[in-house]
């Protein structure tokens, strides 16, 4: 297995240099680069036999640096591991879990060993999405992944797979081969700050109450001078979540707020009680 990164930004040159080994390439980045037909018809003339995943964000991470406004990829040639893809629109389907289950349904789990996701972040419900995914594909095969972003704009987001990215996409890649070993894990460098309140109603991933106060009249109080930021400074202040059942909390990240009904949507369920 071999390993390449590299970067492009608005400063860099956008030529890639070619190399027809490679099996993968995951390219994390801004709108304004994932929009540029220059730049994804180069990615794709670099590496004409790889399946090449595009997703936007809300900051890259190059080396030990936060940027914006950059792609940062990786190329991924493997020895023995085989790679299959699947992408699709979840315009197509009744809902996120209805499009988890259908997008992971497509791959033979025979020596199937890892999935990685990436999906649309402004449409999708990455709770029920998961929720589809795992109903079909067993326990023991890790699933990882995660939901694009769109800067502090909350607009839309772009996903593609070997083509210019779009709103509304979700891909899927599936490894297969008994000589890969994968291992995951997840770290959050969040502070809670506030009073622990209880969820009194909400429908999925909307939000409406809290201690049965409107959930966005509360939030706007904890934000003070920020509020006026919003939605843009929401990035900042994601909410910790505490399930029932569970005793680790979730971080969930704010897709949208609506004024009128004065509700807030996140990138997962927020649940009652």
């Amino acid at each position: 297995m071999k390993i390449k990164q590299f970067q492009i930004t608005d400063n860099h040159q956008y030529n890639v240099e070619k190399d027809d080994l490679i099996d993968v390439v995951l390219c994390f980045g801004s709108k304004h680069l994932l929009n540029n037909k220059k730049v994804i018809t180069n990615i794709s003339s670099a590496f004409p036999k790889a399946d090449i995943a595009y997703c936007s964000t809300a900051g890259e991470i190059y080396d030990d640096q936060v940027l914006d406004n950059s792609i940062s990829a990786v190329a991924i040639q493997f020895d023995h591991t085989h790679v299959l893809s699947n992408s699709i629109s979840i315009d197509q389907y009744s809902d996120s879990y209805d499009a988890g289950k259908n997008l992971v349904s497509r791959f033979d789990t025979q020596d199937l060993r890892y999935i990685f996701v990436l999906s649309d972040g402004s449409k999708v419900n990455g709770s029920e999405l998961v929720k589809g995914m795992n109903e079909v594909i067993d326990d023991h095969i890790p699933i990882t992944g995660g939901l694009a972003g769109d800067g502090p704009n909350f607009q839309n987001s772009l996903v593609g797979l070997n083509e210019q990215p779009t709103s509304g996409k979700i891909l899927a890649l599936a490894f297969y081969g008994d000589k890969l070993k994968v291992s995951h894990s997840s770290m959050g460098g969040w502070e809670p700050f506030g009073l622990q309140r209880l969820v009194t109603k909400s429908n999925a991933n909307e939000l409406f109450e809290i201690d049965g106060k409107n959930a966005l009249e509360l939030y706007k109080e904890y934000l003070g001078k920020y509020s006026e930021e919003l939605p843009g400074s929401a990035l900042l202040f994601p909410l910790s979540v505490q399930l029932q059942d569970s005793e680790n909390s979730l971080v969930r990240t704010i897709l949208s707020i609506d004024n009128e009904s004065k509700s807030m949507h996140f990138a997962g369920d927020i649940p009652e009680g």
